[in-house]
């Protein structure tokens, strides 16, 4: 604000000093207006001093204030807009790639190998109490290693064991399900389906039959009867001429032995089997009708595959179970 006072005025004085200069140029006309007295006598050296003075002080002036304005900020400007572009995609620049990190870690490793290196000069006392002390380190790190190894190895030991008894454990709920289905008679192929899932190796005994079940003991007893009465009648039409009279009112009355007895004829062998059904033993049985005559096996095919299914089945389960017992 000072400086601009001080212009204003100076251009005041200066617009004063060239009035005061046309008046003086102007002589013929100031001597026509003023009086006699001060026509012709009128000295304007001084006022024309004057005016030159405030001139040289107003370009002064001029000079001072052209020099003290503000520089063009364009160029400035410009340029810091260019640095911002160059520097915005480093803000979304991707991390190193693993072979560049890698080199660093191979840098950063070798930097430490060199801080932990004894400087030189070093005395040859100092280097070997380094080198025993770094050899101690080392060897109590390997221990160390090798103990949370083999943690590490019991530890997973342990998972392994505790996964395989759960698996084991599952089976035998499987199994145990399985064998309740055979004495029932029921379908089991689910079981069989979980058993196989588990990973349990189920036997062709156990999985053929498991869509429709087996005969159960109660059923096999109840048609056991019948079949040997059948069995019975056909062994006796094939050797009806070779009999006495005796033979001859059994077969036409169809009597047959219902305790056991003593020998190799049908009735005797039947008597026998019929015993080991009543019994629960199925393969007992089985193996006293392998010795009838053909006409007679014929009359028990049914029967004997259904007992045949069922022994086979029940044996294979007992023996699984064994197996994952022993597991």
């Amino acid at each position: 604000m000072e400086k601009r006072s001080g212009f204003g005025s100076a251009v005041l004085g200066g617009a004063v000093a060239a009035v005061i200069g046309f008046v003086a140029g102007q002589g013929g006309w100031l001597d026509s207006v003023l009086p006699a007295s001060m026509r012709g006598g009128v000295d304007l050296t001084a006022l024309e001093t004057g005016q030159a003075e405030l001139e040289a002080a107003l370009a002064a002036l001029k000079e001072q204030v052209e020099a003290n304005q503000v520089p063009d900020l364009g160029p400035l400007a410009s340029r810091i807009d260019t640095l911002a572009a160059d520097i915005e995609p480093l803000k979304n620049a991707p991390a190193p790639d693993a072979g560049l990190r890698a080199d660093l870690d191979a840098l950063a490793a070798r930097l430490s190998a060199v801080e932990t290196r004894p400087p030189e000069g070093t005395s040859p006392e100092a280097v070997a109490a380094f080198e025993t002390e770094l050899a101690k380190l080392q060897e109590s790190l390997a221990a160390q290693r090798s103990e949370v190894e083999q943690m590490l190895a019991e530890a997973q030991a342990m998972d392994a064991a505790s996964a395989e008894a759960a698996r084991i454990a599952s089976a035998q709920t499987q199994l145990a399900q399985l064998r309740s289905a055979l004495d029932s008679g029921n379908s089991y192929a689910a079981n069989v389906q979980e058993l196989s899932n588990l990973g349990v190796d189920v036997p062709a005994a156990l999985s053929g039959p498991a869509d429709s079940g087996v005969a159960t003991i109660s059923s096999l007893r109840d048609s056991f009867a019948p079949a040997a009465r059948d069995a019975l009648a056909a062994a006796r039409e094939e050797t009806k001429g070779s009999g006495g009279l005796l033979d001859y009112v059994n077969r036409h009355l169809g009597a047959r032995s219902v305790t056991p007895q003593e020998g190799d004829g049908p009735d005797a062998v039947l008597s026998r089997a019929e015993a080991a059904v009543a019994a629960g033993k199925l393969q007992e049985a089985l193996n006293e009708l392998s010795v009838l005559p053909e006409t007679a096996r014929a009359a028990l095919s049914n029967w004997e595959a259904a007992a045949n299914a069922r022994a086979a089945a029940v044996t294979a389960a007992a023996e699984l179970a064994q197996s994952l017992q022993a597991k």
